[in-house]
């Protein structure tokens, strides 16, 4: 059964769907301190190493790049704002986007309390590591992940404004939905009739199982980042009434998670044998 994403939307709360109405603020990104701390975690041995065995133009030479590294790491900084998203001298107007890919994990080694499957919100999701790449029409792209700060905010932010601008243009390659089902460029078409579920596993990256009704093993598994417009592709087959099942990790924008949660409560038919 499809579902009325514009009724769904109208009821959601929240930062995102406030953001879909209003004028994209202003918000720059500098890094966090990791990419500084891995930095000098690496250039300390070689230091040591290299004073300790006389080696002084080594030592001279690995500090230098150190500085220098650091100081490019200093001068690194991603703007998003009306016009678009700019990274140093690169700068992509919103309407010279073509595609993004998105991807989301939580850190090896974080237990998540809980039983069944878990949407991880961008507002409340701080220990999950974001990785968003959007692609120009002209190739160049800008990647936004969880080494910059306020990542999760900026991830959100962009993808509503994504998501209102792509609209029906977006491509979903190597996917296309069509009326005759969804089409893959290896596997053909598979009807919606025999498309039976949509998963997203927690590996790293994650991948997407479309599942066809009988099957033991999916018709076609593709990795995430592959996917062109990502969430936008898992939003659409929502829209058409397939079953989701997102594995704990994967962040959902709150439009998908509104969605997802409306077509949880709608009652479900079930067939009983007669005895």
């Amino acid at each position: 059964m499809a579902v009325d994403l514009q009724a769904v939307l109208e009821k959601v709360g929240g930062e995102m769907l406030g953001a879909a109405r209003q004028p994209v603020e202003r918000l720059e990104l500098v890094p966090t301190i990791a990419r500084r701390v891995a930095v000098t975690l690496l250039a300390l041995p070689v230091v040591g190493v290299a004073v300790a065995s006389g080696a002084w133009i080594v030592a001279g030479v690995t500090v230098v790049a150190y500085v220098a590294t650091c100081v490019a790491f200093g001068r690194l900084r991603v703007v998003v704002d009306r016009d678009g998203i700019h990274a140093g001298r690169r700068t992509l107007a919103w309407s010279a986007i073509d595609h993004y890919t998105y991807t989301s994990s939580l850190p090896r080694g974080f237990v998540q309390i809980g039983q069944g499957n878990r949407l991880i919100r961008a507002n409340a999701a701080s220990s999950t590591r974001h990785d968003l790449l959007v692609v120009g029409t002209d190739g160049s792209a800008i990647r936004i992940d969880s080494h910059f700060r306020r990542a999760e905010h900026a991830v959100s932010m962009i993808l509503v404004e994504l998501h209102r601008r792509l609209a029906d243009r977006a491509s979903f390659a190597p996917f296309a939905l069509e009326d005759d089902g969804l089409h893959h460029a290896r596997k053909g078409v598979l009807p919606w009739t025999k498309l039976e579920v949509v998963a997203v596993d927690g590996q790293t990256p994650p991948r997407i199982h479309l599942k066809a009704h009988g099957k033991a093993f999916p018709w076609v598994t593709e990795h995430a980042p592959s996917v062109c417009n990502t969430l936008l592709f898992l939003e659409r087959l929502a829209e058409r009434g397939i079953s989701l099942e997102l594995n704990q990790g994967v962040l959902v924008h709150d439009q998908l998670d509104a969605l997802l949660q409306r077509r949880a409560a709608m009652p479900r038919a079930e067939v009983v044998e007669r005895r």
